[in-house]
């Protein structure tokens, strides 16, 4: 009897491995491409500037499916308003759904790319020097992608 329920242990325990380590595999296996990021999106970005201070900034991105993307940016830093900034930059993308960007202001991300249709999210960190922010990006509910 005790063999018995050590087997279902061991069983429930390997079903809950295989289940966990097989999504990101079934996702991984779709592959993405720079096509897979196109559309409007939203999002804020928090951080801190390295001997300025905190930032707390909204954004709206968009992106054009074939590697460019431009984005709208306002909001605070150190306690002081700033006003609407614009970027364009590059962007690419990775088959596992991670990629980069740059933009024209000589900023950098790395993201991942989370989600599918219309629930996609990006989920991006900073990778230049002199500042740590994380961005979140949402799809905008009006975005025609």
């Amino acid at each position: 009897m005790r063999y018995i329920a050590n087997h279902i242990v061991q069983v429930a325990a390997l079903t809950t491995v295989l289940a966990l380590t097989s999504a990101p595999l079934a996702q991984g296996a779709e592959g993405c491409t720079t096509a897979n990021l196109k559309g409007n999106f939203g999002g804020i970005l928090t951080g801190s500037v390295i001997g300025v201070g905190p930032i707390a900034l909204v954004t709206t991105v968009t992106f054009d499916g074939a590697g460019g993307w431009s984005y709208d940016e306002t909001g605070n830093i150190n306690g002081n308003p700033i006003p609407n900034q614009h970027f364009t930059g590059n962007y690419s993308v990775t088959a596992n759904c991670a990629g980069s960007t740059k933009d024209s202001g000589g900023n950098t991300t790395d993201f991942v790319i989370v989600g599918s249709g219309k629930d996609v999210e990006i989920m991006m960190a900073g990778t230049a020097p002199g500042a740590v922010f994380t961005i979140v990006l949402k799809r905008r509910f009006h975005s025609d992608d």
